[in-house]
């Protein structure tokens, strides 16, 4: 290499370098500005250690795509007021969309996580042509009804009752709705948006890590119609070898027990999914809940056995990851008012006596699922701007 071919590769690493150093600061500006809520730019270059013509000028880049605006004025210490600075909410949008037997869910996430608007659709899932076209136009049609603004949409997140590849492009089991082999090109061919398919417990659980600041280590349950879980180290999902982590659900609480649709037999699954509390009535969930409540003395029976096999459970995971347990879904929900008695049960389980404040209420108590399958498009987006 001659000495201008090596003084032009100089050139170019140094302007690559600069262009990334640019790119960091801009990133760190920005994410400061939204954990702070409001902030004003003095503050921010003091924080980060950055002059203020490069705040400055990252100031006015993020506010020429949209993404901060000037929010009134802090207090003056005896100068000129500083101006506020915060981030706009709905400058980008995520949509999350959750898969189940008979219905599809479908939110619209904002850039501070929150559900703006939801909307559930009574569709029967087959796993044909038509249905996949059917949820793509399911999700047009909400974004016209809710006069979402295309450019702003960053992406759909699709949440599934199955185990993915590690790529994430293929159910590799999905046998509670017979999906196992579906493709994330089965949704793709019908969605005018980049989409992801995710495991619907580790999406459910990403949502509640999302509203969780103290929690960085977790089990989450999601105790839905069926149960599912997922296990987070470090704020990140762990997905262990194959991808097939925190797969609790199908650990066995009952040698030889009742069956379960996974083919072997006594699996959580078959004791602690909010299904088996109405198993073999006609009862809807909300229904059993209500008389529960009412103290209706057979429902209180099925309720106390539920709560018994599901802290097993619960004493079981503790003793393996011994970290927070999050329980979610229907029975999540819903659970609050005997969460101390899960507590004394687990208590008396374990060996060691301690009391199970290990144990926490999930924070979304409808369509998690979905609102963390969109979340993971906010995610990627605050980290690389």
């Amino acid at each position: 290499m001659n000495v201008a071919m090596k003084r032009r590769a100089l050139m170019q690493y140094k302007m690559g370098s600069s262009l990334e150093i640019k790119k960091i600061n801009k990133t760190r500006i920005f994410q400061l500005i939204y954990q702070r809520k409001k902030i004003c730019k003095q503050d921010i270059g003091t924080e980060l250690q950055l002059s203020l013509p490069t705040v400055t000028q990252n100031l006015t880049e993020l506010q020429n795509q949209g993404l901060i605006m000037k929010k009134g004025t802090f207090s003056s210490t005896g100068g000129r007021k500083a101006r506020a600075l915060s981030c706009v909410p709905d400058a980008r949008l995520a949509l999350g969309v959750e898969i189940t037997r008979h219905n599809v869910s479908i939110v619209v996430v904002n850039l501070s996580g929150l559900v703006i608007v939801k909307q559930r659709y009574p569709v029967e899932y087959q796993r044909t042509e038509s249905y996949y076209s059917q949820v793509g136009i399911l999700i047009e049609e909400f974004i016209g009804k809710f006069s979402l603004e295309r450019n702003k949409i960053l992406g759909v997140g699709i949440g599934v009752q199955g185990l993915l590849s590690g790529d994430g492009q293929t159910i590799v089991y999905g046998k509670i709705l017979a999906s196992t082999g579906e493709t994330l090109s089965c949704y793709a061919n019908y969605i005018h948006f980049p989409c992801a398919l995710c495991h619907d417990a580790d999406a459910a659980a990403f949502a509640e890590m999302w509203i969780s600041d103290n929690i960085r280590d977790a089990v989450y349950l999601n105790l839905g119609n069926n149960v599912g879980g997922s296990v987070f180290i470090g704020g990140r999902p762990y997905t262990g070898k194959d991808s097939q982590s925190g797969i609790a659900e199908h650990m066995t609480l009952v040698p030889n027990g009742k069956p379960c649709y996974c083919g072997q037999r006594g699996c959580m699954e078959s004791y602690c999914a909010a299904q088996v509390l109405v198993e073999g009535t006609s009862e809807t969930l909300n229904h059993f809940f209500r008389l529960l409540r009412d103290g209706e003395p057979d429902h209180q029976k099925r309720w106390e056995e539920y709560l018994y096999y599901l802290s097993i459970a619960v004493n079981n995971l503790h003793m393996v990851f011994g970290c927070d347990i999050i329980l979610g879904g229907h029975v999540g929900a819903f659970i609050g008012e005997d969460l101390n008695r899960l507590k004394q049960l687990a208590t008396e389980r374990s060996s060691f006596a301690r009391e199970a404040d290990y144990l926490k209420l999930c924070g979304y108590t409808t369509e998690a699922v979905a609102a963390g399958a969109a979340l993971q498009y906010i995610d990627t987006f605050m980290k690389s701007i």
